[in-house]
């Protein structure tokens, strides 16, 4: 099998334990690898402003994938590499489509993320973490109703965190010409991002600006947004506690997201990178 010269790893539910933060091993493990010069990168459906965390708590990684693949950023050198936007239409869709369906959304704008107010990220007392052992980004979250005219700003991403399951279809003949990703959980929740953006493509620009194959990148991701990298690396790999989509795509299924994952699957397949 071919050498592993990069790696790229989902946040949330696969390198994120339950309490949002990177078990020690995994952050050792990660400037192991960079030591040696494997390339590392996040790739998430994060907004960049609450990846940039991770990042530093990793030690630096080469480039974070956000957005699911809408925003490619150095956060060390301070420069996002590639970006791209909804249209002014794409956006006056979601508009539409909301007011028809009676749908609310909420939106990544790309310099900081808009939230619903009931959303658990935005309250005072959580941010959706456990406060005083993880980061505190409420300075950089927005609330949907503070901001009116969020959609006029440049959108990386547009979420419906509960649609009906009937409302697929409609969904999917008025965004076709995005990217789409649904998710199937008890509840559907849609993301809407800029035409031709995924994990698996960000992944590819990465290969290109870096100098490997993608039969060299190891994967680690849990989720729907995490098949097309899972589908065009060499090494894919997805936690056991992944969704079965994830779990059918991988090559691998390495320890849950609580007992070091990324350290668990650079043991399975070559080990010798985890020696000093």
């Amino acid at each position: 099998m071919a050498r592993i010269r990069a790696v790229a790893t989902d946040l949330d539910g696969t390198l994120l334990r339950t309490d949002k933060l990177i078990h020690p091993d995994d952050i050792a493990t990660a400037k192991l690898l960079r030591q040696k010069g494997v390339r590392l990168f996040i790739a998430t459906g994060r907004h960049p402003a609450l990846t940039r965390w991770y990042a530093e708590a990793l030690g630096g990684v080469d480039l974070a994938i956000t957005a699911n693949g809408a925003q490619l950023c150095d956060f060390a050198g301070g420069r996002t590499v590639e970006e791209h936007f909804l249209t002014g239409p794409q956006a006056a869709q979601v508009k539409e489509f909301a007011a028809a369906q009676g749908a609310e959304y909420f939106v990544y704008t790309r310099d900081f993320p808009c939230y619903l107010r009931q959303d658990k990220r935005v309250q005072p007392d959580n941010h959706g973490f456990v406060m005083g052992k993880g980061p505190d980004f409420g300075d950089v979250m927005r609330i949907m109703d503070e901001v009116p005219d969020a959609l006029d700003y440049p959108v990386v991403k547009v979420i419906f965190p509960d649609l009906d399951r009937a409302r697929i279809p409609e969904l999917q003949r008025r965004f076709g010409g995005c990217s789409l990703e649904i998710y199937d959980y008890d509840r559907i929740v849609a993301e809407i991002g800029p035409a031709g953006c995924s994990k698996g493509a960000a992944l590819g620009t990465a290969a290109r600006l870096y100098g490997f194959d993608l039969s060299e990148a190891l994967v680690l991701g849990d989720n729907y947004n995490d098949l097309s990298m899972l589908r065009v690396a060499g090494y894919p790999v997805a936690p056991q506690n992944g969704y079965p989509e994830a779990r059918q795509a991988a090559a691998y299924l390495c320890a849950d997201n609580d007992h070091a994952p990324l350290t668990d699957a650079i043991r399975h397949f070559q080990p010798d990178l985890l020696e000093p």
